[in-house]
């Protein structure tokens, strides 16, 4: 069994220059790369070969960009286009998941495997290993000399937004199969803290960037270095809210705020909602105050910071200032209704 874009022509190219016979199995329209559902599981040996998920949408996107895109395929038909960035947000949007599903067509169900799973990043070394705990006589030599094949010309660039969203997206998959992944947006971390609620998590992460990524691109236009650090920020800021609101984790809650501001320490939202906490939960005005005025240093025009600031002063009793906050607030030309932080979803 070949999934496409892990090797499959090359595998057979080798096997061949290896001298083990082999026959194509399946659809003739699919070259082989129809999945376990046209197959009988009936005791026979299978095999299969996974790719890391990013190296695969690189790969996948190259090669449409030069045979061009088939309509056939859902991938191609809703996600296709001409810039690598848009096609990914394409698919983790529309498709979220989609590579993680693929390869279960390969791979079968994590309770029930295919015998054999090996990495197309060491293709040779690992069909070798296939070959001899098969008990193959073939020629190593040969093999491990056939050239690369459906090799492309392009190489699209990355960033670190783009590897993040791709393995939020398939998180299962790189799970399972082991790929490292560095969780810069700390998901797996909280996803351990509450696994009842891990899905949700995920999809608050793909929400959370997706909402900010037209923003974030001008900021990445403009050569902004913190545009990562932010990205990180949004994510813990609203892990707090959920610890907070969601669960009464207020301990929690503290630690992603934290980790919030050390990634993000001007960021204005994650400090006016920290500065609710410290009010409301906690019982600490003074640092409520001084966390509302980093906030508003930060920056003056934020109507979400002025908006419970404001609440606050009133609450204290210090309605003087209250009035001169309100009026900055009522002279920004946006409207915008009182907001609490309670809400996990807002614009940031």
């Amino acid at each position: 069994m070949l999934p496409v874009k892990v090797g499959g022509t090359w595998l057979r190219r080798a096997l061949t220059a290896g001298a083990v016979g082999w026959t194509e199995d399946g659809g003739e329209d699919l070259r082989g790369h129809d999945g376990l559902e046209a197959r009988q599981r009936d005791g026979s040996f299978l095999a299969t070969f996974v790719r890391e998920p990013v190296d695969w949408y690189r790969s996948y996107w190259a090669y449409r960009m030069e045979g061009g895109w088939r309509p056939r395929y859902s991938l191609d038909q809703i996600c296709g286009a001409s810039e690598f960035r848009t096609f990914v947000r394409n698919a983790v949007v529309e498709l979220p998941g989609f590579l993680s599903a693929l390869f279960e067509r390969y791979a079968g169900p994590v309770d029930d495997p295919v015998d054999f799973v090996g990495r197309q990043a060491r293709l040779a070394d690992d069909l070798v290993l296939l070959l001899r705990m098969r008990g193959e006589r073939f020629d190593e030599v040969a093999l491990r000399a056939t050239p690369p094949a459906n090799t492309t010309s392009i190489r699209p660039p990355i960033d670190a937004g783009l590897v993040d969203i791709i393995y939020v997206s398939e998180q299962a998959m790189a799970q399972r199969f082991g790929f490292a992944w560095e969780d810069r947006l700390g998901l797996t971390a909280v996803q351990q803290r509450y696994p009842a609620e891990a899905e949700m998590l995920r999809g608050l992460v793909q929400w959370t960037e997706r909402t900010h990524w037209q923003p974030d691109d001008v900021r990445r236009a403009a050569g902004d270095a913190m545009v990562d650090s932010l990205r990180q920020a949004r994510c813990y800021s609203n892990y707090a809210l959920f610890a907070q609101f969601v669960k009464g984790d207020m301990a929690f809650a503290r630690e992603c705020f934290e980790a919030a501001l050390n990634r993000a320490p001007r960021h204005p939202r994650t400090l006016a909602n920290y500065a609710v906490m410290h009010a409301d939960a906690l019982g600490d005005g003074a640092g409520a105050d001084a966390l509302f005025r980093r906030a508003l240093d930060s920056r003056p025009d934020h109507p979400h910071s002025l908006q419970l600031f404001v609440r606050f002063l009133e609450r204290e009793g210090r309605s003087d200032e209250a009035g001169t906050y309100r009026a900055r607030l009522s002279a920004l030309s946006v409207s915008h209704s009182p907001e609490h932080p309670a809400s996990l979803f807002g614009d940031q």
